[in-house]
């Protein structure tokens, strides 16, 4: 069996016949509006050749934790909202050149999550890889977007994740606009 590594892009697209191909940006380029051009428009056409009948998807990556530390964080001011908004303004101006209808808006489901009680508790101690609570809110993300049902009220809840924070996480995964 291969490692990712080993794959290249196209054998992972022609592999079957998918329902849906999601694309992003790494993080720390995330508000760099220039990093996309003109590779995701590049990458998303391919997609729709490759896979006609796929939905292709734009997931938002999200803003750093306030204390991250990783020098990536630097290119904004160490700021999470400078992130955010760089951000946010990025992956709508790259989806629209891509022809990409549907961007997944955990960026924006993390910024709303960041003013509930589970506060800034989304990323791990690096405060850039998400947490237990930062990995169930994006698959809340993803699940909305891709199937188009609501998260509000659901109970599971994944072993790790304190309960008490799922309807701040739901609320903020259903409500996440851009």
């Amino acid at each position: 069996m291969n490692r990712p590594s080993d794959v290249a892009l196209h054998e992972a697209v022609e592999d079957e016949d998918w329902d849906v191909i999601t694309l992003q940006q790494c993080s720390a380029l995330s508000g760099v509006r220039e990093s996309y051009t003109p590779y995701l428009a590049e990458l998303a056409a391919y997609c729709r050749m490759a896979q006609p009948k796929a939905r292709i998807l734009l997931h938002q990556t999200w803003a750093y934790g306030a204390d991250c530390t990783a020098p990536a964080f630097g290119a904004y001011h160490n700021d999470q909202e400078e992130m955010y908004r760089a951000l946010a303004a990025a992956y709508v101006s790259a989806a629209e050149e891509a022809e990409i209808t549907e961007i997944i808006p955990t960026g924006c489901a993390f910024q709303l999550a960041r003013q509930t009680r589970v506060g800034d508790r989304l990323t791990c101690e690096d405060g850039m890889h998400a947490s237990r609570a930062g990995e169930y809110l994006g698959a809340a993300c993803f699940y909305e977007t891709i199937f188009g049902r609501s998260m509000l009220g659901h109970p599971w809840c994944p072993e790790g994740l304190d309960p008490a924070w799922l309807p701040a996480l739901q609320f903020s995964a259903h409500t996440a606009e851009l």
